[in-house]
């Protein structure tokens, strides 16, 4: 319980710098993606691989970090994370202090359940813009779509849709 209180401190914390930062480069392209993914969602790796050569990118642009809690087992993923990976003071430890190290063009927040693993980990990671779904702490992302993640063949159209309307892709 101690723990749990300490880590919302510090999430919050991050979390508000994170918004302060927050700066929106209008003239980048992507060419580098991140994705926090909620391992509860089943979504398949070849989702990844597709998106990545709609938006006639190379696999290795996109780094996957899954989020696996004790009900779900990550196979098909290199890059996953526990709630043990955090600190009790809120450092980030492991292959997870590694991967928020990556800058990325993009970020996809590929959770849609309020999480603070998963929303923290979300607002650390450096990124110029940042993509999620509707039922998650808003703050976090710039662009929200209001859609079921698990519908995959919809998230990329309205992704590929909206990034096309702001020239990134």
């Amino acid at each position: 319980m101690f723990r749990k209180y300490w880590h919302h401190r510090a999430f919050a914390k991050d979390l508000e710098k994170a918004i302060a930062e927050k700066d929106l480069d209008r003239s980048f392209k992507v060419n580098k993606i991140n994705v926090v993914l909620d391992a509860s969602l089943g979504i398949k790796h070849d989702f990844f691989s597709d998106l990545a050569k709609t938006f006639s990118m190379q696999e290795s642009s996109i780094s996957i970090l899954v989020f696996e809690s004790e009900n779900n087992a990550v196979q098909d993923y290199a890059n996953f994370f526990k709630k043990n990976d955090i600190t009790f003071f809120g450092k980030f430890k492991n292959e997870l202090s590694a991967f928020c190290s990556k800058k990325a063009d993009l970020q996809i927040n590929y959770f849609n359940k309020e999480n603070i693993y998963l929303e923290w980990v979300a607002c650390s990671l450096s990124k110029k813009m940042s993509v999620g779904f509707s039922k998650t702490n808003q703050a976090i992302n710039d662009l929200i779509l209001d859609i079921d993640p698990t519908n995959t063949e919809l998230v990329k159209k309205e992704m590929v849709k909206y990034l096309t309307l702001l020239e990134k892709i």
